[in-house]
């Protein structure tokens, strides 16, 4: 026997066993998953105490669906793992020794053996629960039993070790690394904000779609995990940063999943005031002159919504108090209206419907025509074409 040997020991690979290896390196690798469900929760809170647009609550679920999912595929694929292994190494087993210089040793199984003769360096990572110390190194896994370590044995074999613990050479990179990680796992919460901050600078923040019209900031938004993925390929040689490729993948498809809401037709919004103008000719009414709109498609029908937001709250009130405005419309033209419209006309002060064959106000719509309503408040008027 070696006498420099301070440790050694036999394990065998039971199926109970490699089950609870797996589970202590699972929880290991859920930790940017954790955090990045920990951030949708905070996010799920802040969208419903806030004025926020109800829409942005998919940003925290599909934060919150992410980490769940891939626990599940997590946990599949390690079983998976451990039943090849079964099969492929049946009835394996391990015996290790420890000396202040190297560690040594064979495994067995019924198809196969090897022995191996590494240095400390060679350790990939240490990882422990209550019962193991569990040591990785090439693709194999040495578990030593915490019952067989006396308090001597154990600070020897950590000190060895690095005290258990990856050794990371703390060079200006790490803290770049490290800046990236962080900044990736909060892009879509950036992305969020500014997009707050724009639609509340906007002229009409009320326009339903103004979310999908800055979606590009999520694109934008890009540059972090694309960094954090960069450079893990230039130095995963050197310093352990598995986790800016795992973290920067996984918001990189979020991201680009959300920046593609700015490429739909409800997002490509208009403020030529030409649009108004158009209406106000077919309506034969004056408003007043000074305003700013916006205005998108809504279907495939080119309907559209346009909303107009007058500066002098006087004027307009003088336009909509007036025929053909009414404060209500009758049951035959409510029921002419797509049941989505004749619900929201319900909302309005102010209101009137033109049919465009007819050239008629508030009366049933048959083919095309206008819903315009007016809501003190937010004092805009909102425009809404009806084409069957």
């Amino acid at each position: 026997m070696d006498e420099n040997i301070f440790l050694t020991g036999q394990v065998k690979y039971t199926k109970e066993f490699l089950l609870k290896a797996n589970k202590t390196l699972i929880l290991r690798s859920l930790i940017p998953f954790i955090i990045i469900f920990i951030l949708g929760i905070i996010g799920l809170i802040y969208v419903f105490t806030s004025n926020v647009n109800i829409a942005f609550i998919v940003v925290p679920i599909v934060l919150i669906a992410i980490p769940i999912l891939a626990t599940i595929g997590l946990i599949l694929t390690n079983k998976n793992a451990v039943q090849s292994s079964l099969n492929s190494t049946p009835n394996a087993s391990i015996t290790y020794n420890f000396t202040l210089e190297n560690f040594y040793g064979k495994v067995t199984s019924d198809t196969s053996s090897f022995e191996f003769n590494k240095k400390y360096s060679d350790v990939k990572k240490t990882l422990q629960d209550k019962e193991y110390y569990y040591i990785f190194f090439d693709n194999t896994l040495i578990p030593v039993s915490k019952k067989d370590l006396t308090p001597d044995k154990e600070k020897v074999l950590l000190s060895l070790l690095g005290n258990g613990k990856p050794k990371v050479v703390k060079t200006p990179i790490y803290y770049v690394l490290i800046i990236l990680f962080i900044f990736t796992i909060l892009s879509p919460y950036l992305a969020v904000i500014f997009m707050t901050i724009a639609i509340v600078n906007s002229p009409i923040q009320e326009f339903p779609t103004l979310m999908l019209k800055y979606a590009y900031i999520f694109g934008i938004m890009l540059i972090f995990p694309i960094a954090s993925i960069i450079t893990y390929f230039f130095y995963k040689k050197t310093v352990r940063c598995k986790k800016n490729l795992i973290g920067g993948i996984i918001v990189a498809v979020i991201l680009t999943l959300f920046s593609t809401m700015s490429l739909t037709k409800e997002a490509d919004i208009k403020t030529d005031k030409s649009y108004f103008s158009t209406l106000e000719t077919t309506l034969k009414i004056d408003f007043p002159s000074d305003y700013a709109l916006n205005y998108a498609l809504t279907d495939e029908n080119d309907n559209f919504q346009m909303m107009v937001k007058f500066n002098s709250k006087e004027e307009i009130l003088k336009v909509v108090t007036t025929s053909p405005f009414v404060t209500s419309l009758d049951s035959s033209t409510l029921k002419s209206l797509p049941k989505s419209f004749s619900n929201l006309a319900l909302t309005y002060d102010y209101l009137l419907t033109y049919d465009l064959e007819n050239e008629s106000f508030n009366t049933p719509i048959i083919n095309k025509g206008y819903l315009i309503g007016y809501k003190e408040g937010p004092d805009i008027l909102d425009c809404h074409s009806i084409f069957y």
